[in-house]
């Protein structure tokens, strides 16, 4: 299988390498009641006490239990996330602060024979719906419950967990654990608590399929500011308000979610109030148009979390040619798809020039920025490295082989139909064909990306604050690596990076594994789709998290006026 060989830059290398044990963590002091109330809606009118708030979405989950497979859903985290809190909560601005923890967790170790630990301490306040304490039992109930194969886990979500060699309560509410060396991604640990008093001997892919509830008693638990009330499947699901909320009551009694995959029924409950917030689903073009041209609307967008790509086979013998990728690169206008796909979106948008860190993360590297459209270069590298067409609008032919690759993404969404159709007019202006073979979501992405049955596919990541979930997608032999790339110096610096405790230090080995990226051009990043809200003028306290928190982490402090 071809594949890049360049080594790592042999100075940061080995700095990396020195500061995988010997480095300290950086403070982050804030907690959610700093947070929470930052930079949110404030509609006019005379606040109302209490009130019940509505909210259309097109998907409903599938089971409420955020930890499965199965509750993968960005409807699920939005349902379940007001509910269940973490040990830490994910901000707009992409960073972790501590929710349910007394302060930071605590690293220590990690240097000589001296193992590494974390130690986490749970809030002496916080308590379950039903009294019961939040303990470190429970998070020692989470941690089996995370590594016990028998559970249906979320894949990335175990990671972390797995790590984990011995563990300790060290009274009613702090627990420690010793991993097999450093893990710097500690913070992305326990996103979930899960309550061992309930859960405890239950079966837990079947657990919370229905409801957040007891599963002896039937009755809602939860230890974040709201509660399970109802779920009419194919209807709505209703959160009623936690009374004993171990933190800030929430000023809402009930939140319902009103589930259509009709976007005009949506709209419909919007425009007539019956609907307080509507979170649209991807494609936002049109839906966004119609949503800004209502009464009475104000609507929130950022770029998101998932962002999109062109990636290469490397199986592929041309396309294991750097010279070829890098022609490709370098013939797509990016600014140009930007401007066409989402600027009446997101007047903000911009091309996404880091994969590891995305563009609204202080530690972005705009690292294939180098990569500007040029589509005469493009030419002339290929013709520098001997290949010849017939004609100026001929196919390229490289070493006795057309320039001609399968082009794999899905069906039914416009938005990638009409980046297929861009994609392929500038790579026939520059002599290398692409022949459509979208195929529906599910065979193009569960069946033909796992096998390798494509040469360029175009499909999402979905990025966050810690680049270390979605690492294993360029690591040779990665879980998530279904392109064949190999680069033993992004290997080597994205397992350090998971090694490295101060923030700094951390970001500039997975910057200079971006750095080797575009060196490789290993990929074509593109951008981060937007994620939008929009709301009546009567919500307030509502802040859109262009992270997969989606857009009730605060749902506490949403508000209704009159």
């Amino acid at each position: 299988m071809g594949s890049p060989t360049r080594p790592a830059r042999g100075a940061a290398l080995l700095l990396v390498l020195a500061l995988v044990t010997g480095a300290c963590t950086r403070d982050q002091p804030e907690s959610r009641e700093d947070v929470l109330d930052r930079d949110v809606t404030e509609p006019s009118g005379e606040r109302v006490d209490g009130g019940s708030v509505a909210v259309g979405h097109e998907h409903e989950p599938t089971v409420l239990n955020p930890l499965l497979v199965e509750g993968n859903l960005r409807s699920t985290v939005m349902a379940t996330r007001p509910v269940l809190s973490g040990a830490y909560m994910i901000t707009p601005d992409l960073r972790y602060v501590p929710d349910l923890l007394a302060g930071e967790a605590e690293p220590a170790g990690g240097v000589g024979e001296e193992p590494f630990t974390v130690t986490w301490r749970i809030r002496d306040e916080a308590v379950w719906s039903d009294g019961t304490p939040v303990s470190a039992d429970d998070l020692a109930f989470t941690y089996e419950t995370m590594v016990d194969e028998e559970w249906d886990i979320e894949t990335l979500l175990r990671s972390g967990f797995e790590e984990i060699t011995e563990t300790e309560v060290m009274d009613a509410k702090t627990w420690r654990a010793t991993f097999t060396e450093v893990y710097a991604p500690y913070r992305t640990m326990f996103e979930t608590v899960l309550p061992a008093h309930v859960l405890e001997g239950q079966d837990f892919n079947e657990v919370w399929s229905d409801g957040i509830v007891d599963p002896t008693s039937g009755e809602a638990i939860g230890n974040g500011p709201f509660l399970f009330g109802e779920w009419e499947r194919g209807r709505l699901l209703t959160l009623v308000r936690n009374p004993e909320f171990w933190g800030e009551p929430a000023d809402l009694e009930e939140i319902t979610f009103r589930y259509d995959e009709d976007v005009a029924s949506l709209l419909e409950l919007l425009g007539s109030g019956d609907a307080h917030m509507y979170v649209p689903q991807q494609p936002l073009r049109v839906i966004l148009a119609r949503l800004r041209a209502m009464d009475d609307l104000q609507v929130q967008v950022d770029a998101g979390p998932v962002w999109e790509h062109l990636a290469f086979n490397f199986s592929n013998e041309m396309l294991a040619k750097r010279y070829v990728r890098e022609a490709i690169i370098r013939a797509i206008d990016r600014e140009e798809l930007v401007d066409e796909l989402l600027r009446d979106v997101n007047p903000d948008a911009t091309v996404l020039h880091d994969p590891l860190h995305m563009e609204n993360h202080d530690a972005h590297a705009p690292v294939f920025g180098r990569y500007t459209y040029d589509p005469e270069a493009a030419i002339q590298l290929l013709e520098d490295n001997g290949c010849t067409r017939e004609d100026a609008q001929g196919v390229f032919t490289c070493d006795g082989q057309e320039l001609e690759f399968r082009y794999l993404s899905t069906t039914g969404n416009e938005q990638r139909r009409q980046l297929f159709e861009m994609v392929r007019t500038s790579l026939a202006d520059i002599g290398i064909a692409l022949v459509d073979d979208l195929s529906p979501p599910a065979e193009a992405l569960r069946e033909r990306l796992p096998e390798g049955d494509f040469d360029i596919v175009s499909f999402a990541w979905v990025g966050g604050p810690d680049p270390h979930r979605t690492s294993s997608v360029f690591v040779c032999d990665g879980a998530l690596n279904y392109t064949g790339y190999c680069n033993e110096g992004v290997s080597t610096l994205l397992a350090a990076g998971r090694g490295i405790l101060d923030r700094e230090d951390r970001a500039a080995a997975y910057n200079e594994a971006s750095a080797l990226l575009a060196d490789d051009v290993a990929l074509v990043p593109l951008f981060q789709l937007p994620e939008a809200l929009a709301l009546s003028d009567h919500l307030g306290g509502v802040r859109v998290n262009p992270t997969q928190w989606g857009p009730t982490w605060n749902a506490s402090e949403w508000f209704l006026t009159e």
